[in-house]
C-alpha cells in the first residue's frame, strides 16, 4: 500500500479528491487516513483492507528547530525477484538506498519469501 506523508492531511484530502475522486477518512485506530475510490476493486480477497482503499495518508509533524519533512509518497510494489530488480535499477544508473528489510508475502495460496529495496 503506498502512502502519502504530508503536513496537511486536509488540504491533500482536498486535492486528491478533486484530482483523482477519492474520499478520504480516518482509519480506525489509527493516525491514518484511508484514500477510498468508489467503485474501485481491487487487492487480494482476504485484505483486512476494505477493497476500495487505494492508498493511505499520514501526519508528518515537523519539529521546529528540525529540518522541515516535506509532503512525499512511500510508493511499493511487489515483485517476484526484489534483488534482480534492485541490480536492474543500479545497471540503469540507480542507486540501491537500503536492503535490509524483508516480508513474506503470499503468491496463490503459499507463502514465498521476499526481500525489500529502497531504490533512489
Amino acid at each position: 500500500m503506498s502512502t502519502l506523508h504530508t503536513p496537511d492531511l486536509a488540504d491533500a484530502a482536498t486535492f486528491y479528491g478533486t484530482t483523482f475522486g477519492w474520499e478520504t477518512e480516518p482509519a480506525p485506530g489509527s493516525a491514518l487516513a484511508l484514500c477510498r475510490l468508489p467503485g474501485y476493486a481491487g487487492g487480494k480477497p482476504d485484505q483486512p483492507m476494505p477493497h476500495d482503499v487505494v492508498a493511505v495518508m499520514t501526519a508528518v509533524a515537523n519539529e521546529p528547530g528540525e529540518p522541515a519533512v516535506p509532503p512525499h509518497w512511500n510508493v511499493n510494489f511487489a515483485v517476484d525477484d526484489a534483488d534482480a530488480i534492485a541490480a536492474s535499477a543500479v545497471d540503469l544508473g540507480g542507486n540501491v538506498l537500503g536492503a535490509d528489510r524483508h516480508a513474506r508475502l503470499p503468491q496463490r495460496g503459499a507463502d514465498r519469501p521476499a526481500r525489500s529495496r529502497v531504490l533512489g
